[in-house]
């Protein structure tokens, strides 16, 4: 799946956490660009912390050979 919105994001968080992304290791990893970053950022910050996504953790980190891009994984 492309993403190109905040909400391709929070649809993603729904299915990973409703076991419908799967992947080797249990983990999902995605690419995103950059100047999405910053309010996927902030939006996965506040759900992680809210009642519903309590079971929720991710990282959101820059990408080391392409500045233009950003990796998000998903936890549980």
């Amino acid at each position: 799946m492309e993403i190109n919105t905040l909400e391709d994001i929070k649809k993603l968080v729904e299915e990973y956490g409703e076991g419908k992304i799967e992947s080797a290791d249990g983990n999902a990893y995605f690419i995103i660009k950059k100047e999405l970053a910053d309010g996927i950022k902030e939006w996965l910050f506040k759900y992680s912390r809210s009642e519903d996504g309590k079971w929720f953790e991710y990282d959101l980190v820059p990408s080391i050979n392409v500045p233009e891009m950003y990796l998000l994984m998903f936890y549980i």
